[in-house]
C-alpha cells in the first residue's frame, strides 16, 4: 500500500492536465504566426512541461550563450522574433 501511496504521490508532481496542454497547443497552431500571443503560448508550454535549457533553446525560446570557456553552459534568455521562432518549429517538425 505505501508504494502505492507513492507512486500516486509522485505521479501528481509530474503529471499534466492534457485538456489544459491540448487547449494551449491548438490554440498555438490555429493563431496567425504575426500574433504575437504564440510566442507567449509557446512560452507557457514550456512553463507547465518544465522544459529544460536545450528544450527551450530547440524551441526558439532562448538563445545558448557563445563564445569561449566563459560562456559555456550559460544560458542566456532573450525573447526572440516570432519570425524566429517559427522557422525553429518549422524545421524541427519539417527537417530537411
Amino acid at each position: 500500500m505505501e508504494a502505492l501511496r507513492r507512486l500516486r504521490r509522485n505521479a501528481a508532481d509530474t503529471s499534466v492536465d492534457r485538456r489544459l496542454i491540448t487547449n494551449i497547443l491548438l490554440q498555438f497552431i490555429t493563431t496567425p504566426r504575426a500574433d504575437a500571443k504564440r510566442f507567449e503560448m509557446l512560452g507557457l508550454l514550456a512553463s507547465i512541461l518544465q522544459w529544460s535549457d536545450q528544450e527551450r533553446e530547440l524551441a526558439g525560446l532562448q538563445r545558448s550563450a557563445g563564445g569561449g570557456a566563459r560562456g559555456k553552459g550559460r544560458v542566456v534568455e532573450e525573447k526572440i522574433e516570432e519570425s524566429e521562432v517559427g522557422r525553429h518549429l518549422s524545421s524541427a517538425f519539417h527537417p530537411g
